[in-house]
């Protein structure tokens, strides 16, 4: 009896990362939360849905970018929804993009007192709008002061 409360217990903090494009769909009511069943027939979130495939069925190839914040403040995306911080520092927001595509980060403050400061990874260098190509692996961090 205690193993299957423990089971019970355990499967209740279990939350599985969505993951888009990879469940076909013929209608949202086969997606998980959060997805819709795109005109291509995958689940994807809103922004994403439509753009599984390249249009003859072919999946569309993917790249993975991981976005941290350092500091109390926001990265938009292209096309997703944006990363948000209102702590020091907080878990990483991780993207599926099409690979390829050019993507524009733009780092906003949520506190006037304590701007945008820079990037790492691989907007380093750039201003608080950071243009990257989707690659395998991107990584990139704003640091608000």
């Amino acid at each position: 009896m205690h193993r299957t409360l423990l089971l019970f217990a355990l499967a209740g903090c279990y939350e599985p990362e969505l993951r888009d494009c990879t469940v076909t769909c013929s209608g949202s009511d086969e997606c998980a939360d959060g997805q819709i069943c795109g005109s291509d027939g995958m689940c994807a979130v809103p922004e994403a849905a439509g753009h599984c495939t390249d249009g003859s069925g072919a999946p569309t190839p993917h790249a993975s970018l991981r976005v941290t914040i350092d500091g109390h403040g926001s990265v938009l995306v292209t096309g997703h929804p944006a990363c948000v911080s209102d702590e020091d520092s907080h878990d990483p927001c991780n993207y599926s993009l099409a690979a390829g595509a050019t993507i524009d980060l733009r780092a906003q403050a949520l506190d006037e007192d304590k701007p945008f400061d820079h990037w790492s990874g691989d907007c380093a260098g750039q201003s608080a709008t950071c243009t990257v190509v989707a690659a395998s692996g991107l990584s990139v961090g704003a640091k608000f002061k």
